[in-house]
């Protein structure tokens, strides 16, 4: 994996780890908003019932229990804040108010499920509300309620006994409930219900356009800084990394290998060595290269290494590899080719290099036209032999061609067999 790539890595990690969180601190400040929402609008249900409650009490209760002919259920608090709390529910469907009891005058204010936990609760500890969110086949909705507390002796006129309360509260409810009601006791509660999904839907369609609308601007910002990260930083890396392996594996005056990428090259081929795939190599020694530098000077020396090169790359196989292996010795690395078949190889090369003379610039800036040639050690690399091993016979008879005249080739094979032994390479991969 290149370096842009672990960077992208990185990244897309990074990004979707922050987005998961901020995904998560906003749904959860959305949620806890939505939820406010819903508490205030609880709350202002809640106040209304109880605005309604204290008319009924200070402006209407006495003047209708004054008639001794008939009760009038409107003088009850609880009574005017449920009907006129029916009223609203009108303009707001599915929400509700209910002013409950354990144990009721009307039957139809007698608590239930929730509502008699939520009595039992302000009993318990005196709390002074409490909320939940119920869930059935109408949805969520969430509950609010206060308890309801007997909190003046104006209340047991009604509900203290029944030899004390109104002869027409008797008649239109009977003497069964709603009676026993001590003072400071907490008998009810107010419950306020509102629906819950309308909320959760504006609230998870807020926290969907959010992350939609972040995703969108994120992944924007993600690949304009990615851009940003390859033109600024990886390219002049990577420029710099391939400077650098060119250095290290590379000649820096001829362009070809240098010695110790051949020398790694080369020890991995010679593993591989086998009847099937030959590896040979050919050692290449320009010829009186001395007279060149001394002559036309080291420029003109460092021209010819560079069109010994070209010439040779232009011969050779892509497969094949050329590196300088000291001052004008090159070293050419063969594969799949046997002793025989670098010989004609060595021949051809030596025919490049007859084939036109070498133009170059002597010291002082002038054009010279040189013959070069070169002498050529050839060797085949055999059967489980060291690098070194072949190495060194290329390069002896590279001597042997020099001291044959020069500008030949010579084969290993044809040196002094008695200081040679061959091993046998019959063996296939």
């Amino acid at each position: 994996m290149n370096l842009f790539n672990r960077l992208n890595l990185v990244l897309s990690a990074t990004f979707v780890t922050v987005y998961a969180l901020a995904g998560l601190f906003f749904y959860k400040q959305i949620d806890r908003q939505y939820r406010h929402d819903l508490a205030e609008a609880s709350e202002r249900q809640m106040q209304t019932a109880q605005a309604v409650r204290k008319f009924t009490t200070d402006h209407v209760r006495q003047a209708l229990l004054q008639d001794s002919r008939e009760f009038h259920p409107s003088s009850v608090p609880s009574f005017a804040a449920n009907q006129t709390m029916q009223y609203l529910q009108a303009t707001y469907p599915g929400q509700s108010y209910r002013e409950v009891a354990l144990n009721p005058t009307n039957r139809h204010n007698l608590a239930k499920g929730w509502e008699v936990d939520a009595i039992k609760e302000f009993q318990r500890t005196n709390a002074a509300s409490l909320s939940t969110i119920t869930t059935d086949s109408n949805g969520m909705t969430l509950h609010y309620a206060k308890p309801i507390k007997v909190n003046s002796t104006t209340c047991l006129g009604c509900h203290g006994t029944p030899d004390a309360a109104p002869g027409t509260m008797l008649a239109k409810y009977g003497t069964i409930s709603g009676f026993g009601w001590q003072l400071g006791e907490t008998i009810g509660a107010q419950v306020v219900s509102i629906p819950a999904d309308v909320a959760m839907k504006r609230r998870n369609d807020t926290l969907l356009h959010y992350l939609s609308t972040s995703l969108v601007l994120a992944m924007a910002g993600f690949g304009i800084l990615s851009i940003a990260l390859r033109q600024a930083v990886v390219r002049p890396m990577e420029s710099a990394g391939d400077a650098w392996r060119k250095l290290a594996s590379e000649d820096p005056l001829t362009g070809a290998a240098n010695r110790r990428s051949l020398l790694d090259v080369f020890d991995l081929m010679v593993k591989q060595a086998c009847s099937d795939h030959p590896v040979s190599v050919i050692f290449v020694d320009i010829d009186h290269f001395k007279r060149i530098n001394d002559g036309p000077g080291h420029q003109a020396g460092d021209d010819v290494l560079r069109e010994l090169t070209r010439r040779i790359q232009n011969t050779i196989r892509r497969a094949d590899m050329l590196a300088r292996y000291g001052g004008e010795e090159f070293a050419i690395l063969l594969t799949d080719t046997n002793e025989a078949g670098a010989m004609v190889l060595a021949n051809n090369l030596r025919a490049a290099l007859a084939s036109a003379p070498f133009e170059v610039k002597d010291q002082n800036g002038n054009d010279v036209s040189l013959v070069v040639t070169a002498s050529f050690g050839v060797t085949e690399v055999e059967q489980g032999e060291a690098s070194e091993s072949a190495l060194t016979r290329a390069d002896k008879a590279v001597y042997a061609a020099k001291h044959r005249g020069r500008d030949r080739a010579v084969a290993a094979s044809t040196l002094d067999a008695s200081t040679h032994t061959p091993h046998h390479q019959d063996q296939p991969c």
